[in-house]
């Protein structure tokens, strides 16, 4: 009798999104007792539903596509070890033993083995088959899913008046009135898989607090089968005090989307 082979995407739990457009993302698979000839998924746009103009992408990857994958992975991650070297002008023996406990190379046993696929477009990456040289299928194991999202984003709009520099005001320490500008309303574009949280903070003369606004989302009824919605982009108001004198500063920390992907 053979071994079980199986196949494992996503092994450590890794969290992944695409930043632009054009940007890629490379998922794990670990394998046990296999030496895949070819393997085959699926890509889910996120969104999708039965009856719309959305397609399930199938794609195979072939051992070679594997390889290669793997050999430009490697080179990159050399690259950017000898460009932190040189940040850091230095270097002696010792790093290059180091490299063997750093998280890109996790500790495997003798019989299993690593490799990645390359996704270059968001939804819901499903491993569907494993195919060993032998003709034998690997057994998948649960979960055989990984979502991925454009990364959340969130700035100032170009009308706000911290953008167009219109950033001198007048304040009304005691709450006077009189056309006295006592509050300053900044909006928001946020982008990403609702429901959408961003964390944000204000300093007064030297006096930081910080804020969070949860449950960001259009509010619009959208119908889907997969388990997120399309990503968003929403218009969020914030109003702000400005009754104190002094310098104010607002600063965006961070926006973080409904499958816990953060960008500062």
């Amino acid at each position: 009798m053979s071994p079980i082979s199986t196949a494992f995407l996503n092994p450590y739990s890794q969290s992944f999104c695409l930043a632009t457009p054009s940007s890629s993302v490379l998922v794990p698979i670990l394998l046990n007792n296999s030496n895949p000839s070819v393997l085959h998924y699926t890509n889910t746009p996120l969104g999708y539903f039965e009856g719309s103009s959305m397609k399930i992408l199938q794609r195979s990857v072939s051992a070679r596509e594997l390889k290669a994958t793997e050999a430009a992975r490697l080179e990159a991650l050399q690259l950017n070890k000898v460009t932190a070297s040189q940040d850091k002008d230095e270097y002696d023996e010792y790093d290059d033993e180091d490299d063997d406990n750093d998280d890109t190379k996790p500790r495997l046993q003798k019989t299993q083995s690593l490799v990645h696929i390359r996704v270059t477009q968001p939804g819901t990456v499903q491993l569907t088959e494993v195919t060993d040289y032998s003709g034998v299928q690997s057994r998948l194991l649960y979960p055989s899913t990984i979502t991925i999202a454009p990364c959340p984003r969130a700035e100032f709009l170009s009308g706000d008046p911290i953008s167009r520099g219109d950033n001198v005001r007048c304040a009304a320490p005691g709450g006077g009135t009189g056309g006295v500008e006592k509050d300053l309303e900044l909006a928001l574009s946020i982008s990403g898989v609702p429901p959408l949280s961003l964390k944000w903070s204000q300093e007064i003369n030297g006096k930081r607090e910080y804020f969070m606004v949860e449950g960001i989302e259009d509010g619009v009824p959208v119908q889907y089968d997969t388990a997120y919605p399309a990503p968003q982009r929403v218009r969020v108001p914030l109003t702000v005090s400005s009754n104190a004198l002094g310098t104010h500063t607002y600063t965006l920390e961070s926006v973080t989307d409904a499958l816990g992907n953060a960008e500062v």
